[in-house]
């Protein structure tokens, strides 16, 4: 009896599969593609905390700056110091100033911090009139 071998039509040893170097090359493929995505990622999350820390140095600058113009129309100083019950890592300058007209006076509030091994910071300035209060 003679044995027969059953072949679909078009097949051959060498359409069986991939080669050893197909595997390699989309490994080395989805490897770089996997390295952008976690560097996009870090990045991402970088960014995330910058958006964070600018935020909260905003809203502290913000609220020291209320709390001048409460106060009246400030005296002529400069002052520094650091936020102790809120805002750790974060300091703080604020100076008035004759802002170069009779009876104006500029207040500027300037929150620091440190990030990334760079100083950074947030400043808002605005002009009050003696003898017009909030």
């Amino acid at each position: 009896m003679s044995r027969a071998t059953l072949r679909w039509k078009g097949e051959d040893s060498r359409e069986r599969g991939f080669t050893l170097l197909e595997v390699l090359v989309s490994l080395a493929v989805l490897a770089l593609v996997a390295l952008a995505a976690l560097s996009l990622q870090n990045r991402s999350a970088g960014a995330l905390d910058s958006a964070i820390a600018t935020t909260e140095a905003t809203l502290l600058a913000r609220e020291m700056m209320a709390e001048s113009l409460l106060q009246g129309v400030p005296p002529i100083e400069s002052s520094r110091g650091e936020f102790r019950d809120r805002g750790e890592g974060y300091r703080w300058q604020r100076s008035v100033e004759e802002a170069g007209h009779p009876g104006v006076r500029r207040i500027t509030v300037r929150v620091i911090w440190e990030s990334g091994g760079r100083e950074r910071s947030v400043e808002l300035v605005t002009f009050v009139a003696e003898g017009r209060g909030l």
